[in-house]
């Protein structure tokens, strides 16, 4: 749980780590993760399993799991469950595969709509840009497809749509990173940022962007939205833990 002071200006000035929250258990490769503020309830979803764990925040304990079957059956490994988000408005969960599902076309997602018991309620066809790089590279160097999603409650969805290519020898390593809203079902996108980081012997900001949440509103009515990147554990010293905000008009 992070303390993030925010400016008016939408810039993050201080972040605090102020309390961490052990679910117990094995691990699942927890990737997702959203908040329900009426019920207190925190939604987090599984990659290794493809389920979602309802966790009562006040009580410390799993409230109930669901498996997506579709995701289970049909996923590549380490391609399942990447995003998660809570609708306020809707009062509704929605979560999506960050890669093509075997047998799918090779840019169709499956964005699913589900209720507050994690039933299934409908699911929507979302299709994700061209990679740069050939589906058929290998997959520890090579990541494409949706790894985050947020609920701006006012029907749409934000969308984050991340490519990640590691060389064989490190530096060149890169990440590009584009946020589209949509209105799920519709299949108009828009954009509304991108932006590239990498690896380099001059620069090392690669930051491999895998969360995204709401944050505060300014003076001025603009949405502040805040992302977080997932540095490996720091991997070798080199990656860091980033965070950054978009303003949204």
């Amino acid at each position: 749980m992070f303390h993030i002071e925010i400016n008016d200006d939408g810039e993050i000035t201080n972040i605090t780590n102020k309390d961490f929250i052990n679910l117990n258990g094995n691990n699942l490769d927890q990737e997702a993760i959203t908040f329900n503020p009426e019920t207190h309830h925190i939604y987090i979803g599984n990659e290794g399993t493809s389920n979602i764990i309802e966790y009562d925040v006040k009580s410390k304990s799993i409230v109930r799991t669901a498996e997506i079957t579709d995701y289970k059956k049909y996923y590549i490994p380490n391609r399942s469950i990447e995003s998660i988000t809570y609708d306020k408005t809707r009062d509704k969960i929605f979560t999506i595969n960050e890669s093509p599902l075997i047998g799918d076309s090779c840019r169709m997602l499956r964005l699913k709509q589900l209720n507050t018991n994690l039933t299934e309620e409908k699911e929507f066809p979302y299709f994700i840009e061209q990679p740069l790089k050939p589906a058929d590279t290998p997959q520890d160097r090579h990541a494409y497809g949706v790894s985050e999603l947020l609920s701006l409650n006012d029907s749409t969805l934000l969308v984050l749509e991340r490519e990640l290519y590691i060389t064989s020898m490190k530096l060149g390593s890169w990440v590009i990173n584009r946020i589209y809203r949509i209105v799920p079902g519709n299949p108009t996108k828009h954009l509304v940022c991108s932006w590239r980081t990498s690896l380099q012997l001059t620069s090392f900001n690669f930051a491999n962007y895998e969360g995204m949440c709401l944050g505060p509103k300014l003076s001025d009515g603009r949405q502040v939205i805040i992302l977080c990147a997932d540095s490996q554990n720091r991997y070798k010293g080199v990656l860091k833990d980033y965070f950054r905000t978009i303003i949204l008009q």
